[in-house]
């Protein structure tokens, strides 16, 4: 990773705000629909949302943290930059947060009910993909979720998207199937696989037709979930 990630909350925002201003939208609108998609997807896999500990990996200035701290029980992030983990504190002061050096992840294994990490795989060395999960994984209850959300190669919006934005110059983006060749490779057998964020102006469109859809690679996004 590089050093654009070193800003602060309204840079952040603006630079990707920026990268998506063809869509019209925000990046909080597209916060938001990620958000549902795991608390949906804890709802229907895991226990009572109340109970559960989250792990954002790679948090930043803890965008999506701020919607998913109302539903679950505790709330940790962890990030390499130093000034976006400051903001993340500031913006999410109930939430626990620590730098990390990008090998090992700081806790013990299973630690977590859930452990996450939204568009940041495409910013890990392609040749350190497999640690990188296998670290989600470790740190990930017996009987818990793991997921991971990336962005859809094959959508050329998103693809736009990725050049406009200063920070994803180093961007290596994965195909769906590419990554789930990586969780079946380190023992994670996925149960939920979806592309998502087809119609992002509109919530109820957007998720009625990803239920229909959601086989069809025309999403800007996609998720991977796999119990451990």
């Amino acid at each position: 990773m590089n050093n654009e990630f070193d800003l602060n909350t309204d840079q952040y925002k603006q630079a990707v705000d920026d990268s998506i201003s063809f869509s019209g939208l925000n990046v909080s609108r597209f916060t938001i629909i990620k958000c549902r998609h795991i608390l949906r997807l804890a709802a229907q896999f895991l226990k009572d949302t109340k109970s559960l500990s989250l792990l954002d990996v790679g948090c930043g200035i803890g965008l999506i943290d701020q919607y998913l701290i109302p539903y679950v029980q505790r709330v940790y992030g962890i990030d390499l930059s130093g000034k976006e983990i400051t903001c993340a504190k500031r913006n999410n002061p109930t939430a626990n947060y620590v730098l990390y050096d990008g090998d090992r992840l700081p806790y013990k294994t299973e630690s977590f009910d859930l452990a996450f990490g939204i568009n940041v795989m495409h910013h890990v060395h392609p040749t350190q993909w497999s640690p990188f999960l296998q670290e989600l994984k470790r740190v990930t209850k017996k009987g818990g979720m793991a997921i991971v959300m990336e962005h859809n190669p094959l959508n050329p919006l998103t693809r736009l998207a990725i050049f406009r934005c200063s920070f994803d110059k180093d961007a290596t983006l994965l195909r769906r199937r590419a990554l789930r060749d990586l969780f079946h490779n380190c023992g994670l057998a996925p149960i939920a696989s979806r592309y998502i964020v087809y119609f992002p102006w509109n919530y109820r469109l957007n998720s009625a037709f990803e239920r229909v859809l959601g086989s069809v690679p025309g999403g800007a996004q996609y998720y991977i979930a796999a119990i451990k």
